[in-house]
């Protein structure tokens, strides 16, 4: 009998699923691929997203460009961003290409983010006081540029995160 691990937060299907599902494989001691690693690097060289990454740090950068077309995000009246949960970095890249060096943008993350030029990186919880005066700053000082001190757009791809412990809302320790 094998345990199997479900979130606790998982609806039904999930933990049916999982009792479904079978025994996890465990890897031999040899130094070959396994079965599930070829497939998954077979699969790898056919991902469309893989294949055309160039040099954007996630897939992510994908589903921004997505939702800027279908909802219209990044037109040219869009001077200043703050990118919430920015790293990697791939929706900064975004935002900074799409911008062609005349968009102000602001990445806000708890996690340390490399630089991408042309980006104002703020590292820690945008939740807290001393991170938004940060943030507040930085729109403040581009403002001459952009005509007016505030953000045009604020984008998040962050989720909470739920570790063993329960949920985490980005509480810097």
């Amino acid at each position: 009998m094998s345990l199997r691990l479900v979130h606790p937060l998982a609806g039904p299907l999930a933990r049916r699923a999982a009792a479904a599902a079978p025994a996890p494989i465990v890897p031999s001691s040899r130094s070959t691929a396994t079965k599930s690693s070829q497939a998954y690097i077979a699969r790898q060289k056919t991902d469309p997203f893989v294949a055309s990454r160039g040099s954007f740090r996630s897939r992510a950068a994908f589903k921004l460009l997505d939702l800027a077309k279908k909802y219209r995000l990044l037109r040219s009246s869009v001077k200043t961003v703050v990118d919430l949960g920015s790293a990697p970095g791939g929706w900064s890249q975004v935002l900074t290409q799409a911008g062609r060096g005349s968009r102000t943008v602001v990445a806000v993350d708890l996690l340390d983010m490399e630089k991408v030029e042309g980006v104002h990186f703020v590292k820690g919880d945008f939740l807290d006081p001393r991170t938004r005066l940060r943030i507040r700053d930085y729109l403040l000082a581009e403002g001459g540029k952009n005509g007016h001190n505030r953000a045009d757009l604020v984008l998040s791809d962050s989720t909470a995160n739920l570790g063993c412990d329960g949920p985490s809302y980005g509480t810097a320790d």
